[in-house]
């Protein structure tokens, strides 16, 4: 991955291979880490987008699976060794720490208003290394879980992406054709159209 200041056509910073590299909401973050879970640690580096000078890295003898900022651009939530862990960017410090699930989590995301954090769970189908996902969250405030359970996710080589409306209180469900679902309840509302184009058909 390279980044590049396209007002001067410059090679600003070439990031190690197969990194990946995500920015925070507000453009001031640059984050990156290799997400494995084969890997015998994690090294989540924070950049400073405007220098490009390292501003902090998170090390654990741990896999990442997954990184994410917040809408606020001040917390990044990570999935370690089974527990959801929230970091502060400015200090680096633990800010929340979830339970210890039995089960390796995935994924992790926030929802565009900042209320919910979410989470994927990896279960095994007894076939192979495959896995389902399932979607766990909380409320951020109060650090209740939501009332849904079970909610399986597609999964694309272990790394599934949510989908949110920006009031973040629905997402766009990729597994049964761009269906519209409420976040809590994962009720259906409504499956977005298709159009046509060359050699198949994509979502509006």
């Amino acid at each position: 991955c390279l980044l590049w200041d396209v007002k001067v056509k410059k090679l600003i910073r070439k990031f190690a291979r197969g990194e990946t590299v995500r920015t925070s909401t507000d453009g001031r973050w640059l984050a990156s880490a290799l997400l494995s879970r084969w890997a015998e640690s994690m090294k989540l580096s924070i950049w400073d987008s405007e220098t490009c000078e390292l501003f902090r890295t998170i090390e654990r003898p741990v896999p990442l699976t997954d990184f994410a900022f917040s809408p606020e651009s001040d917390r990044i939530l990570t999935p370690v060794n089974g527990r959801i862990i929230e970091w502060q960017i400015d200090s680096g410090v633990v800010c929340f720490e979830g339970e210890k699930s039995d089960k390796s989590y995935a994924s992790v995301a926030y929802s565009p208003d900042g209320r919910y954090r979410f989470a994927t769970v990896e279960v095994p189908k007894g076939v192979d290394d495959e896995v389902d996902h399932y979607w766990k969250g909380g409320n951020i405030n109060t650090g209740r879980e939501w009332p849904i359970k079970d909610y399986r996710l597609p999964s694309y080589n272990g790394g599934e992406r949510w989908f949110f409306f920006p009031e973040g209180n629905r997402f766009i469900d990729l597994k049964t054709g761009l269906a519209v679902r409420m976040v809590l309840s994962g009720e259906w509302i409504r499956t977005l159209p298709k159009y046509r184009i060359p050699g198949g058909e994509a979502g509006l």
